[in-house]
Order: structure tokens, then C-alpha cells, then sequence
């Protein structure tokens, strides 16, 4: 125990050894380039703002106590360092004197001070000088930066490509990263995040640390992790949460920058992104591979629901006379046509079904493709499918373990990004509605509620549920129930001379067909309100021959051959054969006949009455309603048009209300909330 105590306070005394001597490091820096010390106020000052961003960042990965002490601890070690190394980062200084002083051909001190010397000069050419200098403020742009970081390397033309495709170029990867990120936020114009980020991994690409491994000393491979590189470039102008962001992107898009699962580094030879972008850019010549591939992951997606039609070219490949909501997914092109060129498409597909006339229009919707939506969908399947070729040629393109797991995470980032494209794809669907005589169309969108459906187990865009959600939950325009006395109000049947009785096929044909009419998801929503119109007396059923209407306005039907108010299961209900009557029209069970020497049976006495209110006999009329119920209030507010339908029928109805709260009511909110507006409407005097 002694024993480790000893090598532990001898570590320490190392480490602080070494602190000291990175110290006064800092300060020979200083007294050789500088023309006089810099203000310890301002040294002080960029510190302390430094040290704070460096702190909460270190906390938020912090999972303990512990943890968030050592995040303090390393913030003020920060500090003290930048006002020691003040204009210089210390990461910087320490990049130099740790990593670039393994490589052989490096001069440890004059190297250095030529180095810097040429970023400050190239800093006060920019206006930047009185910054404080991080790896990522490092000027690759300037020539005579660029050419002493080549000389101290000896970096010789090796890295020319590096600078031209990925650093400094006219369109080199970083800077199409910025301009596309300054363009969408304002916020970054100027920053250069991306390419301070990808200056810094280039500056920490050369020599490698070195660490002791049982008593021996072994140098690290090249490159910087992520906490490392975030250390040494966040800062007030810069936080966290954007640098993650941007490195992400960079790992993408740059060509020759490598990431083997822990660091990040720059290399001579090109990384799969360049193989990747040669084979996207020949599948981008040969679009309709690509179109192809979107169509059948549309259809793979859309799989086991019937009422799904991927990309109809025509009217006549959407089903007609499917007793089912059915939603057609429009091709990818149909965001490209004209709002006018749209609008006359998608009122041909609800008219017409081939060369004729639409019948069931009113089960009939078009998911409408989000132009933006479908640009990106088609960039990343362009990916998928030149990833897929470079796997496949894997052998002749040499591709290294390291590559092959390159791929793989590309691979699985395309395709993510096709996901969330598919999940905004068909965020907008569109229903045909009466206008003026013709038909017009009502388009809806999800708007800023975001739908709660997304993947499936396979991570999979559920496609067609979320069409769904929108139509009947979102804004709800089809349904999965409907009302037995909705289908007798619907049909008006009995009303204005028509016959009190209807085919069931009729009810199909007409749900389905008329625009105005509920919507409904399947035929099975009617099979369901049928089966509860018979048990709750609104309406008789039989099946058979369509029955003829007596001069006494009763069916010519069996008696018997009638399910009224009874239970039958919805496999019962026939739509071909079956035919719904109102109660008036329900013939009455003829009267037993009283066989000569039998004696009738006497009066039954009237069994118990049972509760609520009772629908009434089919000869007798109905002349009052008494309702009583408790409801809370969404429940008032879906019976509301219940009431107002009952009160259209009797020209007024009588309401009494009574509510009841033992700790009693708020007398303000009673007045203001209650009796004035009932008052305004001259309910109450």
C-alpha cells in the first residue's frame, strides 16, 4: 500500500512537472512572437468565457457527482492555461509540442515559432487578431500558412488533394457545408463552422500521442477523438450541440477524411465517400434505376393493406366499387406538375375509372407527395443503391476492414435518411367534394401537429397507417362507426312518400358513392351499425327477395322472417340479400287462433318494465323523448348535436341541468362562466 501511495505522489509530481514545463513553453511562445505581453485583464476575461462554455459542456455528459467535480476541475485548468498561453489555444501549442514533435522531420522549438509566426500574420491580415488563435482558427486559406505548415511537415504535394476536395478548395467539402448551413441560418453567416472543425482534425492528422504501456512508451495512431476535438474548438461563439452537428455532416461528405470508430483523421488516400459519390453520380444518370427502387420500397412499406395503391398511372389502376376507403399514393412526377396541371389530374382520378364513370367516389382519397420530400428521397436511395454497388465490387475495389465498416455506417445513415423522408412523403391527402354542382377538392394536411405513428418494428415508415391518422383522427373525415339512425337520417327513409325500407346493398352503394355521405373505412363499419340498429329498435332487418310494400304501408314479409330488437351476429347480415324497414312498416304477428274445446290461456300479468327509455312498438307513435344522463364535458359536447338534432325535430326541448361540488363553485367563475353567457342568449332572465 505504501508502495503505490509512493509511485501515486510520484505521478503527480511528474504530471506537474510537465504542466511547468508546458508552462514556460507558453511563455518563451509569448516573449518570441509577441511585440509586447498581452493584457492580463483581456487574458483573463477570454479565459473565464472560455472556461465557462468548456464547463457546461463537460457537465452535461457528466452522470455523477464525481463526474461533475472533475467537469470544474478540468474548466479551471482551462483557464489557468489560456491566460498563461493567451493569444494562443492551448490545445494548439499542445498539438505542436505533443504530436507534431513524434514526427522526425519536425523542429520542435524553431519550427513552431515559424508556424505561428505565419498564423498571426495571416490573423492581422484578416482583422482576427484580437481573438484568441484555437487549431480551428488556423488559416489553411492563406498561402503563406499553408506553405510553413507543408515545410515543418514535410508534407511535400501529398496532401494537395486533401485541401482541394475537402479544406480549401473553390468547392471544397467544408465550405459547401457552410454556405449551405449560412444560407438556411442566419445565425452562422461568417462563422465557417465546418471548416474550422475540419481545420482542426487536419492540424491533429500528423504524429500521434504517446502513452506508457507496461513501463514501455508507444505512440497512439494519428487523428483526435471527439472530446478532444471539442475541447479544443468550442468556445462563446461556438457551442457544442452545432460542432456535433457539423462533424456529423463532415464524416459524410468529406472525401478523404477517416473515422475508425475513435478518432477522427485526415489521410492521403480517399475514404468510401469518394468510391460511394463516383458510383451515386453513375446511378444518377440512369434515373429511373433510381425511381424504380423508391417504388418498390413504397410498395414493401405498403404491404398487407388492400386499400393502399402505390403510383396509379391512370384512373382505371384504382379499383372502383371496393366497398372500402381506399387511399391512392401519387407518383413522385406529381409534384412536379403545375398547381392547375395537379388539380386536373386529381379530379380525373375521382370522375373517372378507365373510359367510364366513377362509381364509389366517396371512398376515394390521394395521398399528395411533398415535392422537397421526394428530392431528398431520391438523394438517398441514389446513396443506397451506389453503397450496394461498391459492396458488391468490394473485392476489385480493394476495399480495406476499415472501409468495409465505413460502409456499412453509410449505409445505415442512408437509409435512416430515406426513412424520415418517407415518413414526411405523404403528409397531405386529398378528398373530392360537391362544389357548385361538380366536383371540387378538400386538401388536408397534418399541419403543425406531428403524427404520432412512424416506424414499425423493421424501422420501417408506416406509410399507410399515418394516412390514416390524419383522416381520422387529425382531421377527421372517415370513419369506423356510424349511427343506425345516421343510415335511416342519410337515406331519409320513410320521409317525403319514399318506401320505410331499404336493400342493404343500396346503403353500400350509396355510402360509398354519394360525396357528402360519412366515410367509411371498410363495409364492416355498416355490417356493425346494422347489427346495433336491430337491437336497439330502430329499424328491422330481413333477408331474402326484396319484399313489397302493402296498401296498409306494411312489408309483405313474414313476420318471423323479421330480426327486430333482438341479437344476431354481424355474420348474419347479408348485403346482397338484405333489406332494413322502420318499425311502422314491420307487419304485426298475426293473432293466435282459438281452436273450438281448447281454452285460451287468460291474461298474462306484465312482467317488470324494464329502465330507461323504451323504443316504442311498431304501430305506436311517438309523441314524447325523456333523457336523463350524466356526463362530464366531453361528453356534453359530443351528445350536443344529439340534443340539437332532437330539438330540430320537436321545435324546442326542455333542459334542466344539475351539477354538484361539495367544496362548491368559484361564485366568479359560476357568474362569468356560466349564467352571463346563458343570459346573453336569453335563456335565463
Amino acid at each position: 500500500m505504501h508502495r503505490a501511495l509512493l509511485l501515486s505522489c510520484r505521478c503527480r509530481r511528474a504530471n506537474r512537472a510537465k504542466q511547468c514545463e508546458a508552462d514556460e513553453v507558453f511563455k518563451v511562445i509569448q516573449r518570441r512572437l509577441l511585440d509586447k505581453m498581452p493584457d492580463p485583464a483581456i487574458a483573463s476575461a477570454t479565459a473565464t468565457a472560455y472556461q465557462e462554455v468548456f464547463t457546461q459542456m463537460r457537465q452535461a455528459w457528466a452522470t455523477t457527482p464525481a463526474e461533475e467535480e472533475q467537469a470544474d476541475e478540468e474548466g479551471i485548468a482551462l483557464r489557468n492555461r489560456i491566460k498563461l498561453a493567451y493569444p494562443f489555444h492551448p490545445a494548439l501549442l499542445d498539438v505542436m509540442r505533443q504530436r507534431w514533435a513524434s514526427l522526425p522531420e519536425y523542429q520542435r522549438t524553431r519550427g513552431a515559432l515559424r508556424f505561428l509566426a505565419a498564423c498571426l500574420r495571416a490573423q492581422h491580415k484578416a482583422g482576427k487578431s484580437n481573438g484568441l488563435l484555437t487549431p480551428g482558427d488556423v488559416m489553411l486559406s492563406d498561402h503563406e500558412v499553408r506553405r510553413a505548415l507543408i515545410k515543418e511537415l514535410e508534407l511535400m504535394n501529398r496532401f494537395d488533394a486533401v485541401f482541394e476536395a475537402d479544406l480549401t478548395g473553390t468547392n471544397a467539402r467544408a465550405r459547401k457545408i457552410d454556405q449551405r448551413r449560412a444560407k438556411e441560418n442566419p445565425a452562422e453567416v461568417g462563422k465557417n463552422v465546418a471548416q474550422r472543425i475540419a481545420t482542426a482534425i487536419f492540424l491533429y492528422s500528423f504524429g500521434g500521442l504517446r502513452r506508457d504501456n507496461g513501463g514501455k512508451s508507444e505512440a497512439l495512431p494519428p487523428g483526435v477523438t471527439e472530446p478532444d476535438l471539442l475541447a479544443a474548438v468550442v468556445g462563446p461563439d461556438l457551442e457544442s450541440l452545432t460542432v456535433k452537428a457539423v462533424l456529423a455532416e463532415l464524416r459524410q461528405q468529406c472525401l478523404y477524411l477517416h473515422f475508425d470508430g475513435v478518432r477522427y483523421c485526415f489521410k492521403q488516400d480517399p475514404n468510401v465517400t469518394l468510391l460511394i459519390e463516383q458510383e451515386a453520380d453513375a446511378v444518377s444518370r440512369d434515373e429511373k434505376i433510381v425511381t424504380t427502387t423508391i417504388r418498390e420500397m413504397l410498395e414493401k412499406r405498403l404491404a398487407g393493406n388492400h386499400a393502399a395503391i402505390a403510383w396509379p398511372q391512370n384512373s382505371g389502376e384504382i379499383p372502383d366499387q371496393e366497398p372500402r376507403f381506399q387511399l391512392a399514393y401519387l407518383p413522385l412526377e406529381f409534384g412536379t406538375k403545375t398547381s392547375k396541371e395537379q388539380e386536373a389530374t386529381a379530379k380525373e382520378l375521382f370522375e373517372k375509372h378507365g373510359t367510364g364513370p366513377r362509381k364509389f367516389r366517396n371512398g376515394l382519397g390521394l395521398a399528395i407527395p411533398a415535392s422537397d420530400q421526394a428530392e431528398i428521397l431520391r438523394k438517398e436511395v441514389r446513396y443506397i443503391v451506389a453503397i450496394e454497388r461498391v459492396r458488391n465490387n468490394a473485392k476489385k475495389l480493394n476495399i480495406t476492414k476499415e472501409q468495409g465498416d465505413e460502409l456499412r455506417e453509410r449505409e445505415r445513415t442512408a437509409k435512416s435518411g430515406a426513412e424520415s423522408a418517407f415518413l414526411k412523403l405523404y403528409n397531405e391527402v386529398w378528398l373530392p367534394k360537391l362544389t357548385n354542382g361538380g366536383i371540387g377538392i378538400e386538401k388536408l394536411t397534418v399541419g403543425g401537429r406531428p403524427l404520432s405513428v412512424t416506424v414499425n418494428e423493421s424501422h420501417e415508415a408506416m406509410i399507410f397507417e399515418r394516412g390514416l391518422e390524419l383522416l381520422m383522427q387529425v382531421q377527421p373525415r372517415v370513419f369506423d362507426k356510424i349511427a343506425p339512425r345516421k343510415i335511416v337520417e342519410l337515406f331519409k327513409i320513410g320521409e317525403g312518400g319514399s318506401a320505410p325500407g331499404l336493400e342493404c346493398k343500396q346503403v353500400i352503394e350509396g355510402l360509398f358513392s354519394f360525396l357528402g355521405f360519412a366515410r367509411l373505412l371498410t363495409a364492416d363499419v355498416i355490417r356493425k351499425s346494422i347489427v346495433r340498429g336491430i337491437q336497439e329498435g330502430v329499424f328491422g332487418y330481413s333477408s331474402g327477395a326484396p319484399p313489397t310494400l302493402g296498401e296498409d304501408g306494411k312489408f309483405q314479409v313474414a313476420p318471423q322472417k323479421v330480426r327486430f330488437q333482438t341479437t344476431i351476429s354481424e355474420d348474419e347480415v347479408d348485403f346482397d340479400s338484405g333489406f332494413l324497414m322502420l318499425p311502422s312498416a314491420i307487419p304485426a304477428a298475426p293473432a293466435p287462433v282459438i281452436t273450438p274445446g281448447v281454452t285460451p290461456p287468460g291474461p298474462v300479468p306484465p312482467g317488470p318494465t324494464p329502465s330507461g327509455p323504451q323504443p316504442p312498438s311498431p304501430d305506436q307513435l311517438q309523441t314524447t323523448v325523456d333523457l336523463s344522463f350524466a356526463a362530464n364535458r366531453d361528453q356534453l359536447f359530443a351528445a350536443w348535436n344529439a340534443i340539437a338534432n332532437l330539438a330540430d325535430m320537436s321545435g324546442e326541448v326542455d333542459v334542466t341541468i344539475h351539477a354538484e361540488k361539495t367544496d362548491g363553485f368559484d361564485k366568479s367563475k359560476l357568474q362569468n362562466g356560466v349564467m352571463e353567457p346563458l343570459r346573453e342568449s336569453d335563456l335565463l332572465e
